[in-house]
């Protein structure tokens, strides 16, 4: 497990930047080691384990992300909890395009059910947007 700017492209990371605390269903959860306040707290972007998962809490031990990755250790899909286009907290699923996410949306059933056993110490989930605001459109490059 590394972070952002540490991947080989051989395979692997020069420094370990997150450690495990715990496993759920066979996914990891893990937490950043060190972390700058000032940085986002976000999964690594790419695995060393191709075909895995794994779950962030939050500095509280509440459910924050869980990342699922592809067979070329990429990120493929990431459930979040938090405001992402709205003033309150929701759970959503923001998909990777070319490494950057392409799209959000809410949870379907079943999504719903595959989440469930990470949702830790969240007494209150919202699965739809409870108070959208408009989305900014990103700006293409001229």
């Amino acid at each position: 497990m590394g972070g952002r700017g540490d991947y080989l492209q051989k395979g692997g990371f020069t420094t370990q930047n997150y450690h495990v605390v715990g496993i759920i269903n066979g996914v990891k959860i893990i937490e950043r080691i060190n972390r700058n306040p000032k940085e986002k707290n976000n999964l690594p972007i790419m695995s060393n384990t191709p075909s895995t998962a794994y779950v962030l809490l939050d500095e509280n031990g509440c459910f924050l992300q869980y990342r699922k990755y592809g067979s070329d250790r990429r990120a493929l899909f990431d459930i979040d909890y938090g405001r992402h286009h709205s003033t309150d907290d929701w759970l959503h699923i923001h998909f990777y395009k070319g490494g950057r996410e392409a799209n959000t949306r809410s949870l379907t059933e079943k999504e719903k059910r595959m989440i469930q056993p990470f949702l830790i110490n969240l007494t209150h989930v919202n699965y739809e947007n409870p108070s959208p605001t408009k989305s900014r459109k990103r700006r293409g490059k001229k």
